[in-house]
């Protein structure tokens, strides 16, 4: 999964390099905004935020699975995973924002931990990778277009309970 980020993260760089204007300071922070959405909103359950961040027609990969438009991704797959879980935590370690003109790419790595309705763990990683191709909008706002998460560790295993 990290090679076809790798991929996508590539293609866009030359699809950016190709484009007119560096990016502006703004348009970094705004694109740095979009993808601080993600853990915030995430965190409070709030699926129609974080649904939010992508564009109409935006593509979605994570664990082999494609969601194609903002509405799937909202109802196929956020509201879902909020729903089932309880993010204890989701923290960005890593980040690069690359573009020029109207597109830009990003790279993160997360920090993430979350239980299961019960309370048990039901994932945790400290390399958790998401990319994403982002598109400047007519308004002048970021949306994401293309979102790919992977993470090369299995989830952890529960701690080892107490006198053992």
């Amino acid at each position: 999964m990290r090679a076809l980020t790798m991929v996508a993260a590539a293609g866009m760089a030359a699809a950016c390099a190709a484009a007119s204007a560096e990016l502006s300071p703004s348009d970094v922070t705004a694109i740095g905004q979009v993808l601080d959405v993600m853990p915030r909103e995430f965190k409070a359950k709030n699926a129609e935020a974080v649904a939010g961040v992508f564009a109409d027609q935006a593509l979605l990969v994570e664990d082999g699975r494609i969601n194609r438009g903002k509405a799937s991704i909202l109802n196929d797959h956020v509201k879902l995973e909020a729903q089932a879980m309880e993010v204890v935590t989701f923290q960005s370690k890593e980040r690069v924002i690359e573009g020029r003109g109207g597109m830009a790419y990003t790279l993160e790595r997360f920090v993430l931990k979350a239980n299961d309705a019960q309370g048990r763990l039901m994932y945790q990683a400290d390399s958790a990778w998401y990319s994403t191709v982002q598109e400047k909008q007519p308004d002048g706002s970021w949306k994401i277009v293309l979102g790919h998460w992977s993470s090369p560790m299995p989830p952890a295993p529960p701690p080892a309970s107490a006198g053992r």
